[in-house]
């Protein structure tokens, strides 16, 4: 069988087991001299990288405990048989004494529950948490 001029024959394309194929170019840019191993990489970066995302997370936490004891720092919890008086919108702790002290006699969660309708109450509003009523009657009224 005649091949055609310029083209390679069948057998200089196979290579059987245990032959040596022909030598293969060297890719563009390559000089044919092995290039060292890389340097192993540092892991300064990754360990600054990780230092400060801990610190921007400690940074949350404690910004956000602050945040939460300042809005519970206003809130105030009266117990029962202690005396309030009205101060503005609110109520604050007073001696029994004052005449115009109210006695807390109970705390429930509606007005309807306290036990005389007809004395006063209070409702705490606190943030987050249900509603409290406290149950008033006159400080001097035994």
């Amino acid at each position: 069988m005649p091949t055609a001029a310029g083209a390679p024959k069948y057998s200089d394309l196979v290579t059987m087991p245990g032959e040596q194929g022909p030598p293969t170019p060297p890719a563009a840019g390559d000089t044919g001299i092995p290039t060292p191993a890389p340097a192993p990489k540092s892991r300064r970066g990754l360990l600054v990288g990780l230092v400060v995302v801990i610190v921007v997370f400690l940074l949350a936490v404690a910004g956000t405990a602050i945040v939460v004891a300042l809005n519970n720092a206003g809130s105030t919890s009266f117990a029962v048989n202690s005396c309030v008086k009205q101060d503005g919108d609110s109520a604050k702790k007073a001696s029994c004494s004052d005449g115009d002290s109210f006695q807390i006699v109970s705390k429930v969660d509606k007005p309807e529950s306290c036990s005389d309708a007809s004395q006063p109450y209070i409702v705490l509003q606190h943030k987050g948490q249900k509603d409290e009523v406290l149950c008033l009657r006159p400080a001097n009224q035994k």
